[in-house]
């Protein structure tokens, strides 16, 4: 008598002989989902803008007056352009001339490309520069393109001669 049924190995797969270390797996799926999060970081901090133009890069800052307000990006790079913003407001603004002064290591860490209005009068001092404007009209302005020269943390401050400051902190990338 023939049995029709199918010999007992038939449909049975012969084991993979391959070795598992689910310890090692383990460690593997942490680290790849820690570097999924550095990515994701580094992707939110590139949009807000941590290493160029966004909204975590805007900065205003004021003297204690509130008669000086300076606009500045805080995150810049090394020899790129970049613009620095002076506001006058009240009745600093129709002084004639505002005489402006850039004190600390600014002066020195950075070129100062162009300046709009131009400057009537403009002088080098032991420790910055002073410039000297005629605005005409209540709330103006002087725009600076300025080129940062040294890498790190440039500090600077910005006032009217003879005023407390107005503090700004840039940081620069190489």
């Amino acid at each position: 008598m023939n049995d029709p049924s199918p010999p007992p190995d038939a449909f049975e797969r012969p084991a993979l002989e391959i070795g598992e270390d689910l310890k090692f797996q383990r460690r593997t799926w942490r680290v790849q989902r820690i570097g999924w999060a550095i990515m994701v970081l580094l992707v939110g901090a590139a949009v807000s803008g941590v290493f160029a133009s966004g909204p975590l890069s805007e900065a205003e800052t004021h003297d204690p007056d509130g008669t000086v307000v300076v606009e500045y990006e805080r995150f810049i790079r090394r020899m790129a352009p970049t613009t620095l913003r002076i506001r006058f407001l009240g009745p600093v603004a129709n002084a004639d001339p505002v005489a402006i002064e850039f004190r600390n290591s600014f002066a020195e860490d950075v070129d100062i490309e162009t300046v709009r209005p131009e400057p009537d009068h403009m002088a080098a001092m032991p420790d910055g520069v002073r410039m000297a404007f005629r605005l005409a009209q209540e709330g103006g302005a002087v725009t600076l393109r300025i080129k940062p020269q040294a890498v790190g943390l440039l500090r600077g401050e910005v006032s009217i001669v003879g005023r407390r400051p107005a503090r700004l902190s840039q940081i620069v990338y190489p």
